[in-house]
């Protein structure tokens, strides 16, 4: 007797913040994560499809880049002590 065997994927969500402070919930599928997966704090440059079901709005990203920042440090390295900062 043989077992089925089942591949688990993970869809990746993600909570940002907009250009006009607004909050915005992303999801990043297995096959989208894998190709742009997150690389830790900063600001990027999301591509996504917006989705309406139920009465409630998804973006679904299609492609992710995280953007250079000039003049800063990498917080997530240098201060990993510190309480994240709060907008």
């Amino acid at each position: 007797m043989t077992q089925a065997q089942h591949r688990v994927t993970i869809a990746y969500t993600q909570t940002v913040i907009d250009d006009e402070r607004a909050f915005v919930d992303t999801t990043h599928f297995p096959l989208v994560h894998k190709q742009y997966p997150f690389r830790g704090r900063g600001i990027y440059l999301i591509t996504e499809r917006v989705d309406i079901e139920f009465g409630f709005c998804s973006l679904t990203v299609s492609c992710m880049e995280k953007l250079a920042t000039v003049g800063r440090d990498d917080r997530s390295k240098s201060r990993r002590d510190e309480p994240p900062l709060l907008l």
